[in-house]
């Protein structure tokens, strides 16, 4: 997965900031590697965005996480009213220890 968030300027309407999601999901209809995507704008407040991108399994990309983030943060820095990014959450490997009973 890859989070896309938006801010817009203060003052800004819901509305708004649902407009500019849109440009936001015109560029993961673009990406090849594309399994699915959602938008959510106005949380935690209505001039904020959120974009959640769901890549294809590993194996039917060929492109990593990270070189696709890099393609939308270009993309997102050029987004006209708001500021935009990429983020990567953490990959699954990494773990925690586990829990020990104390008994």
């Amino acid at each position: 997965m890859i989070f896309g968030r938006l801010q817009s300027p203060p003052g800004s309407t819901v509305q708004y900031t649902s407009e500019q999601l849109r440009a936001v999901e015109s560029y993961y209809e673009t990406i090849p590697e594309t399994s699915a995507y959602n938008a959510i704008a106005g949380f935690p407040t209505v001039d904020f965005g959120n974009a959640i991108l769901r890549l294809k399994p590993w194996e039917e990309r060929t492109r990593k996480q990270q070189d696709i983030a890099r393609e939308l943060n270009a993309k997102f820095s050029q987004l006209p009213g708001v500021i935009g990014f990429a983020v990567n959450p953490p990959s699954l490997g990494n773990r925690r220890a586990p829990c020990r009973s104390s008994t």
